[in-house]
C-alpha cells in the first residue's frame, strides 16, 4: 500500500488566510484605540502636574506663570515658542503643550494637545478652578468617542462652541467659561 503525501488543500489555505484578516481588521482598530486613549491619559497626567506647580506657584507669588522653568516640577524641554503671556512645547510629533497666562486669569490654562491619524484632541485645564475639559473636532467622531471617554458632554466656551464639542473631565465649570 502506497501512502499519498497529506497537506493542506488550497482552499483550506484560503479559509485560514480569510479568518486570520478578519480577526486582523477587527484587533488593530481596538489596539489602535487604546494606544491613543493611553497617549492621552499621560496628557492628562502631564496637565494635573502642571495645574498642581501653577497653584503652589499661585499660593507663593499671588500670580500664575507661563513659564514652565519657573514651576516646581522636573520640565527638561525648551520651549518651542515663547511670548510674555504664553510657552509652547512639542513634547513628541503628536504632542504639544502649551501654558498660558491672562491678565484676569480666569483663562489661564495648560492645553495639551494630541493629534495622531484619525485622532485630534485637545485638554485645557484652567488652574484657578481647577476645571479640565477634553475637546473635539465638531466633525471627527473618532475623537469626540476618544474625549467621551474621559467625561460627559457639556458646553464648551464662546470661543471653541462653534467648532468643537466639549467633555467636563474634572472639577467644576466655571461660570467665566
Amino acid at each position: 500500500m502506497i501512502k499519498e503525501k497529506e497537506g493542506f488543500t488550497l482552499i483550506e489555505l484560503l479559509v485560514v488566510v480569510l479568518i486570520i484578516g478578519i480577526l486582523a481588521a477587527i484587533a488593530v482598530p481596538q489596539y489602535q484605540k487604546s494606544v491613543m486613549r493611553s497617549k492621552a491619559a499621560n496628557i492628562l497626567t502631564l496637565l494635573k502636574t502642571i495645574e498642581s506647580a501653577e497653584r503652589s506657584y499661585y499660593l507663593e507669588t499671588g500670580s500664575f506663570t507661563p513659564k514652565m522653568s519657573e514651576l516646581p516640577i522636573g520640565w527638561d524641554k525648551t520651549p518651542e515658542s515663547t511670548s510674555s503671556v504664553n510657552e509652547t512645547y512639542r513634547l513628541s510629533p503628536e504632542t504639544v503643550f502649551m501654558i498660558r497666562t491672562d491678565g484676569g486669569e480666569d483663562y489661564s490654562s495648560t492645553t495639551g494637545t494630541l493629534a495622531s491619524g484619525a485622532y485630534s484632541i485637545l485638554f485645557d485645564s484652567y488652574w484657578k478652578s481647577g476645571y479640565i475639559q477634553c475637546r473635539a473636532l465638531k466633525t471627527n467622531t473618532t475623537s469626540q468617542a476618544l474625549c467621551a471617554t474621559f467625561g460627559a458632554l457639556t458646553t464648551c466656551d464662546s470661543y471653541g462652541a462653534a467648532s468643537y464639542y466639549c467633555y467636563a473631565v474634572a472639577g467644576v465649570k466655571p461660570a467665566s467659561l
